[in-house]
């Protein structure tokens, strides 16, 4: 459906009367300026075929980032293993595990 709009521009102006002058007559105007733009609207539909490409697009955007997620926590946990063995082996223990 398409749909024609039209703009109008309205302004306002005041100006006080002077009792000692009679130079403006009490009264109301009302001036209208017509603006020569015209805004044309439209609504179009999607095809149900948009509607299935973008739940592709968040479902894939789960995924990846969950696997990423995945991945960095994998890695954090092997890195502390890997710490925490390497202390267990290493000589740092054995002074505090010698009796004197």
């Amino acid at each position: 459906s398409s749909r024609v709009l039209w703009t109008l521009a309205v302004t306002h102006h005041f100006t006080a009367s002077d009792p000692r002058r009679n130079a403006v007559l009490p009264g109301v105007f009302i001036l209208y300026d017509l603006s020569p733009i015209q805004i044309n609207y439209s609504e179009t539909r999607e095809p149900f075929s948009h509607f299935l490409v973008s739940v592709c697009m968040v479902v894939g955007g789960v995924f990846s980032l969950s696997g990423l997620f995945d991945r960095l926590v994998s890695a954090v946990f092997e890195h502390l293993r890997k710490t925490r063995l390497s202390l267990l082996n290493s000589n740092f223990f054995c002074c505090l595990t010698k009796k004197k």
